[in-house]
């Protein structure tokens, strides 16, 4: 085989390779985090000063794994008026879970059962004497 035939060799295969992982990285799928990313992101400074309230107002939240159940205990929490906790799950947003948040003396308790085993993001909203403020927890089901 001449060197021209060689290179011609050569240059087909590295095209082919190219072209090979071109349609390769077409047809993979990206999941995102979220869906409306832009949007949230957009919205974070909320975020930021509804965290700075639960500091300022000294709330600590803590989380227990039981047998079958996960509890989340409160501090500093008077004036509790509600909430929501969402149990994000970073690796697959379908299996996330968003439930009132219903404290009876100072903690909360979740049942495990609807919950696939794995990392979640325990994202705790709620208002305390009219003031918003936000907690988040990570919490591994095993």
């Amino acid at each position: 085989m001449s060197w021209g035939n060689g290179i011609t060799v050569a240059i087909v295969l590295f095209i082919s390779f190219i072209l090979y992982f071109v349609f390769r990285m077409i047809n993979h799928d990206v999941d995102l985090v979220a869906e409306d990313y832009y949007a949230q992101e957009l919205a974070y400074q909320d975020q930021i000063h509804k965290i700075q309230n639960a500091e300022q107002r000294g709330v600590t939240t803590k989380v227990i794994m039981l047998n079958d159940s996960l509890k989340i205990e409160f501090d500093n929490v008077e004036g509790f008026e509600n909430g929501e906790l969402t149990m994000y799950r970073p690796s697959n947003p379908s299996k996330d879970l968003k439930v009132p948040l219903i404290l009876r003396d100072k903690a909360f308790t979740l049942a495990t059962k609807d919950l696939n085993t794995g990392k979640y993001v325990a994202k705790l909203n709620f208002d305390l004497q009219g003031t918003p403020c936000y907690a988040e927890n990570i919490v591994v089901i095993p």
